[in-house]
């Protein structure tokens, strides 16, 4: 039986885009994960390749088409878990589809080429595996990085936590991503870079003044 081929980051990111066009320019991870697939008409088949830590393949290459996108001003990651496009990517929608591919493929050949990142997927990662995306998606991957922690590091890592928020034993049961908040919050295994962004716009009364 032949392997079933998933469509690799790049095939997305034009489908990511018009994922996004399509749920009015703005939507959660969750609605692109339902609404990309479609537009790039994968098969059931498709959609249950797994990576060797068991996600959807066609998952995992959808957050590293967000990544580039994001590297190449596409969209933006506004909050958690929510993707927005931008000017910049409303750029290649108006474009043909065939060129509007051809040039969102060079601009990854030409952030690869930036960043030294090299193509997942392809066996030729550090180590030889496939490395996760330093996406907006990074309670995605903090949950994929708890999962596969051992149990005594998971219980030391709650233990540091617990000790960060003044307590002594445990508060409650809490779920995946008031985890991965708390662990924000505290900075244990997440680095915060706060960047500060300017909104310029034309003053056109203090020119009707002079």
């Amino acid at each position: 039986m032949s392997e079933v081929r998933v469509p690799d980051y790049v095939d997305l990111m034009y489908p990511t885009l018009k994922g996004l066009d399509h749920l009015g320019g703005s939507a959660t991870v969750r609605l692109l994960q339902e609404r990309v697939p479609q537009i790039a008409g994968l098969t059931d088949g498709q959609m249950e390749v797994d990576t060797n830590w068991g996600e959807i393949k066609v998952f995992y290459h959808m957050r590293w088409a967000r990544t580039y996108l994001q590297w190449a001003g596409a969209i933006e990651n506004p909050k958690r878990s929510v993707w927005s496009i931008t000017l910049e990517g409303r750029k290649y929608l108006r474009m043909d589809p065939e060129v509007a591919v051809q040039q969102l493929r060079q601009k990854c050949k030409e952030i690869r080429e930036e960043r030294k990142y090299t193509i997942p997927g392809t066996g030729n990662e550090p180590g030889g595996k496939d490395e996760m995306p330093p996406s907006g998606d990074w309670c995605s991957d903090l949950l994929t990085t708890l999962k596969e922690m051992k149990s005594d590091s998971f219980e030391n890592l709650i233990l540091q936590l617990m000790r960060k928020m003044g307590v002594e034993d445990y508060v409650d049961l809490i779920g995946g991503e008031q985890l991965c908040d708390l662990l924000k919050e505290h900075q244990l295994g997440v680095v915060v870079e706060e960047r500060v962004l300017e909104i310029i716009t034309l003053d056109r009364s203090f020119f009707a003044d002079l």
